[in-house]
């Protein structure tokens, strides 16, 4: 699957291969993923640190497809990919590194109870023109270790490569009729985030609400709600930890013209790749959906979002961007698997631009 974008130019939103067995797989190429503890409806906005806004990396994957049972009460859910950024950046030819480890606890009837689910969550951008990277350099980056002699002073000190990531908590209770779930979600950037399995900074943050109803019943489907917070910076004052940037890979988090991140976190793009996020933002989304009938089934979602420039550079008081967003969609389902969807959005504010749009989506299943 893809598109094509205002320059004319295919973008690939799914084109992969890959193999499954059991409950493992490995694909390579390009893949659309959900990643983290949210709603894996599409009302949320996405995880904190890796969401669905950027288009997908070139990648070679190994993971399970779900979660593991090793006993009743205990089950995993783990992921390793190596990766490949486009040429079009401050560093060219460099890697993408990620792997995460999800462990949930609960009960072996999947269908009533309570689980608590933990996660870590590590991405890295390293290696590419004049930087290490060998073999022996993706083991550094894999355990988080400082780089040889041949890399910066900064990279032997610290990790070699831009890391970054997230730790991750939820609670679930299902019952017959409804799921209820919150989850807490903290960014680390180097090892002082990632003391207390991220507890330590606990500033910098999602949390997520959200409810979802089991059973095909009309009515009132999924209702989510998000708050994202990151101005405290790891809470150091003197060396804060400035997320999303980076001296040597100085692009950024930042893939075809879209962040890897959160979506509320915007990037200024300068001369030479050179991009800036603006990553001091707090915000909150909402979201919910209907089943009505095969023609009638709502999707609403509304964000407001309070921005407040670069850890580095932040806004004058009369700078800071209010953003004000709302989205509603609605999908009408035909017959031999023909359906129409309609969308339409608004986003508008303070020190931001107004802009609407609208869309219309035709969609044709071939397999049942």
């Amino acid at each position: 699957t893809g598109r094509i974008d205002s320059g004319e130019n295919l973008v690939w939103s799914d084109l992969y291969f890959g193999l499954s067995y059991s409950g493992y797989q490995i694909y390579a190429g390009k893949k659309a993923e959900l990643f983290g503890l949210i709603d894996p409806s599409m009302l949320s906005a996405g995880s904190i640190a890796y969401s669905s806004n950027a288009p997908p990396y070139t990648k070679i994957v190994i993971s399970t497809k779900d979660y593991i049972n090793v006993l009743n009460w205990f089950a995993f859910k783990a992921y390793l990919a190596h990766g490949w950024l486009d040429d079009d950046r401050y560093v060219n030819d460099a890697y993408l590194h990620q792997k995460y480890l999800y462990l949930r606890i609960g009960n072996a009837n999947l269908d009533r109870g309570v689980f608590l689910y933990t996660g870590f969550h590590n991405i890295a951008l390293w290696g590419g023109e004049g930087m290490p990277s060998g073999l022996s350099d993706f083991w550094r980056v894999f355990f988080g270790q400082g780089g040889g002699e041949d890399a910066s002073s900064s990279d032997q000190i610290n990790a070699l490569g831009d890391h970054f990531g997230s730790f991750e908590y939820a609670l679930k209770i299902k019952t017959q009729d409804w799921d209820y779930t919150v989850s807490y979600q903290t960014m680390f950037e180097d090892s002082s985030g990632m003391r207390w399995f991220g507890l330590s900074s606990p500033d910098d943050y999602m949390i997520g609400f959200y409810l979802m109803r089991n059973g095909d019943v009309k009515g009132l489907r999924n209702i989510m709600a998000e708050y994202l917070d990151t101005r405290d910076h790891g809470g150091k004052p003197r060396e804060p930890d400035n997320y999303f940037d980076n001296g040597t890979y100085r692009s950024g988090w930042f893939h075809d013209g879209y962040a890897v991140g959160h979506p509320f976190i915007r990037f200024l793009v300068g001369d030479n790749n050179d991009n800036m996020p603006y990553n001091r933002v707090r915000g909150v989304s909402l979201g919910m959906n209907f089943q009505v009938s095969r023609l009638i089934n709502p999707l609403v979602r509304a964000a407001y979002v309070e921005n407040y420039g670069n850890v580095a550079m932040p806004f004058p008081d009369d700078e800071v961007v209010r953003l004000y967003s709302f989205d509603v969609m609605n999908t009408m389902h035909f017959s031999d698997g023909w359906s129409l969807i309609k969308q339409v959005a608004l986003d508008t504010g303070e020190n931001v631009s107004t802009s609407f749009g609208f869309g219309l989506t035709v969609k044709k299943a071939i397999f049942d």
